[in-house]
C-alpha cells in the first residue's frame, strides 16, 4: 500500500442520530462511529479519542524513529536498536505496510 492517511488534525463531528464521524482535511469522513450505548459509552468515547489521535501519533513515531536511529549510531546500545525496530514496525503497520 503506497497511499498515506488523510492529513490531520482529525476532528469529531456528532450527528442528531447520536452517531459521530472522524473528519479529516477537507471534510473527508475517516470513519463513522455507531450510536453510543450507555453501558459502554465511556469506552466508546475513549476509542473515538484514540482514533482522532492517529495523525499526531504517526508524526511523533516518525520523529522518534529518526532520534532513535541517531542515538543508536552514537551509543550502539542494543536497547535503542530494539526500540527503534518496534517504532518502525508500528509506523509500517499504521501505513498498511506490515
Amino acid at each position: 500500500m503506497t497511499a498515506r492517511h488523510t492529513p490531520g488534525p482529525w476532528e469529531l463531528r456528532s450527528y442528531g442520530d447520536a452517531t459521530a464521524s472522524a473528519i479529516g482535511a477537507g471534510g473527508l469522513v475517516i470513519c463513522r462511529f455507531p450510536r453510543l450505548v450507555d453501558e459502554i459509552a465511556a469506552e466508546q468515547v475513549a476509542n473515538m479519542t484514540a482514533v482522532l489521535a492517529v495523525p499526531a501519533l504517526i508524526e511523533a513515531l516518525e520523529e522518534a524513529s529518526i532520534a532513535l536511529a541517531l542515538a543508536w549510531q552514537i551509543t550502539k546500545r542494543d536497547d535503542l536498536r530494539a526500540t527503534h525496530g518496534k517504532v518502525d514496525a508500528a509506523i509500517n503497520t499504521a501505513r498498511g505496510q506490515a
